[in-house]
This record gives structure tokens, C-alpha cells and sequence, in this order.
């Protein structure tokens, strides 16, 4: 049994309220701490949440397309304006279908950016040598690119110059800018076998890579 002998019972007493008081103190600053915590991490998932709402809304697909070595359908261009109004829905459509069957944790339905870059003036050329476009239009393919690029305000073909590897080049500034983009959801590359275009896609695949 263990006995405590208390000398002066006044001075024990103002121990114990010494002891209560910083106890006291302790449990307030515990408790204040605790709330501004709780507080903090409701900002967070309310921060997070908006971050969601904001990247599913803005979010979009890239597509980029290098337009000369991979024209369009021939029977589409003979039909100049129209003709390119309905390879612009097929082509959309087309996207949003693969979106839809191959990408089930898109939950909302983003936006297609589509881009092809071509030589207007060498195609235009190709176009009229074989006779795609209607005997006697000489601006046949123009036409056929002004149908295409009024039927959506995303999808453009763009007229990269008359240069061999103009269209590439612009393909490859245009990925590496996009890359990292956050708000886009994918990329789709519609080009042939070019170096420049592989060494670009590895260096995004690395870092990306190194940042997850």
C-alpha cells in the first residue's frame, strides 16, 4: 500500500490545478488542431471535386492526321462541298464509337479535336491527274475541305505547304504540345512511319512514365 504524505495541502492543491491547467491547455490545442484539420480536408474534397467536374466538362479527344499519306476516301471527294460535310460526320462519329466501346471509364462524352495537316496544292494536283474530282473544278479538293471544315467547328484540315515533310512536322509540334495537356483524354495519330514522329512518342511515353 502505497501511502502519500502531503506536507502542505495548499501547495498540493495548486500542483494539481498547475497539472489541470496545462492538461486543459493540451486537450484545447488538440481539439483546435483536429478542427482545423477536418476543415482542411473538407476544402480538399471540395477543391478535388471541382478539379473532376472542371476536367470531365473541358476535357477532349486529339486526333491528328497526316492528310497525304492518308487521304480521304475517294468517292467522298468526287462530291466536293457535300462529300466533305459527310466525311467530317463519318469521321466523328467513328471516334466517339471507338471512345464509347473501347474507353468505358470516360464517363462523359468529351469533345473531338481533329486536325489534319496536308499539302493542298500536291493532293489537289493528285486529285485532278486521276480524275477524282468532276472534269473542269480545278479547286475540286478546296472545296470538297471547305465541306468538311464548316460541318464541325472542332474538325479542320489544314493546309500544311507544299513541302515533302511539312505535314510531319507539324504533326510532331502539335503532339508534343498536347502531351501533357491534362483535359485530353486521349490521343489518336493517324501517320505513317516517321522517325522524328517515334522519337517524339518515346520521350512523352518516358516522362509520363517518370511522373506517375
Amino acid at each position: 500500500m502505497n501511502v502519500v504524505i502531503i506536507e502542505d495541502p495548499c501547495d498540493h492543491v495548486d500542483l494539481l490545478r498547475s497539472k489541470l491547467k496545462a492538461l486543459q491547455q493540451d486537450l484545447f490545442r488538440a481539439e483546435t488542431t483536429t478542427l482545423i484539420a477536418e476543415r482542411n480536408l473538407v476544402v480538399a474534397r471540395s477543391e478535388a471535386a471541382l478539379m473532376d467536374r472542371m476536367f470531365n466538362h473541358n476535357s477532349f479527344v486529339l486526333v491528328l492526321v497526316d492528310g497525304d499519306s492518308m487521304p480521304f476516301n475517294d468517292c467522298l471527294v468526287t462530291k466536293l462541298e457535300v462529300g466533305g460535310g459527310e466525311a467530317a460526320e463519318l469521321l466523328r462519329n467513328g471516334i466517339n464509337a471507338h471512345i464509347e466501346t473501347n474507353l468505358p471509364n470516360i464517363q462523359l462524352r468529351p469533345d473531338v479535336l481533329v486536325r489534319i495537316y496536308l499539302s493542298l496544292r500536291g493532293l489537289s494536283k493528285t486529285c485532278t491527274a486521276y480524275k477524282i474530282v468532276p472534269n473542269g473544278i480545278e479547286d475540286g479538293l478546296a472545296t470538297f475541305v471547305t465541306g468538311f471544315n464548316k460541318k464541325f467547328p472542332t474538325l479542320e484540315v489544314i493546309d500544311a505547304g507544299n513541302g515533302k515533310e511539312c505535314a510531319d512536322s507539324k504533326i510532331e509540334k502539335t503532339f508534343e504540345l498536347f502531351a501533357h495537356n491534362v483535359i485530353v483524354s486521349i490521343s489518336y495519330l493517324a501517320v505513317r512511319q516517321m522517325k522524328g514522329m517515334r522519337d517524339c512518342w518515346a520521350s512523352t511515353a518516358l516522362l509520363s512514365s517518370r511522373e506517375r
